[in-house]
């Protein structure tokens, strides 16, 4: 199988891991991510693939980043408030953005 389909079938499982937010599948995932991504960077596929995989590497990030700030809100739910300060070095709980509509 070629990098680039290897890729690819590595993005949807990247997918599917992501919108079940199974943690442990998505760090399954990288190195084999990691392996493909050096095997593309040393015969670059045609732009038009490339292209493809681009726009599916781009959506997976955005679901990543989703689940990242769901996995905050859970922790600020859990009371794990994040430390904000002003500019004279007191704490300023209003500046805590409330992710409980999570």
């Amino acid at each position: 199988m070629s990098a680039l389909i290897r890729l690819s079938s590595l993005l949807d499982a990247e997918r599917e891991a992501a919108l079940a937010a199974d943690v442990e599948a998505l760090e399954a995932l990288q190195a084999e991510k990691e392996q493909a991504l050096a095997e593309l960077a040393e015969a670059p596929p045609p732009s038009a693939a490339q292209s493809e995989i681009v726009k599916k590497a781009r959506a997976n990030l955005g679901l990543l980043r989703q689940l990242a700030e769901l996995h905050q809100a859970l922790l600020l739910g859990e009371g794990a408030m994040p430390a904000t300060y002003g500019p004279t070095g007191v704490a300023r709980i209003e500046d805590v953005v409330s992710l409980r509509r999570f």
